[in-house]
């Protein structure tokens, strides 16, 4: 289950990529979507499966985006750990 939780992270980073190159901080658009909601706890909750989100820079430069709409509420056992690192930057140097 590891394996796979890395490759669908591995996915997820490179389509997050691809969004930022196009201008858009979220899955679908430029603002989040139900995708995004949808997404997001199981994307933080990935260090209870043993899969690090430290690797994924897009990924959690999305996840602080999505902590950071109007109104959120986190729910209990959300891990943060990998945001006491300084700010990720996107691939390409891209801000």
């Amino acid at each position: 289950l590891r394996a796979q939780g890395t490759a669908a992270l591995r996915e997820l980073e490179a389509g997050l990529v691809e969004q930022r190159i196009r201008g858009q901080r979220f899955l679908a658009s430029d603002r989040p979507t139900v995708a995004d909601i949808a997404c997001f706890p199981y994307v933080a909750l990935a260090p209870d499966g043993g899969v690090l989100l430290d690797p994924y820079p897009a990924i959690r430069l999305w996840s602080r985006a999505i902590r950071a709409i109007d109104g959120f509420i986190e729910m209990p056992g959300i891990h943060r750990l990998h945001e006491l690192k300084p700010e990720p930057v996107p691939e390409g140097g891209e801000a």
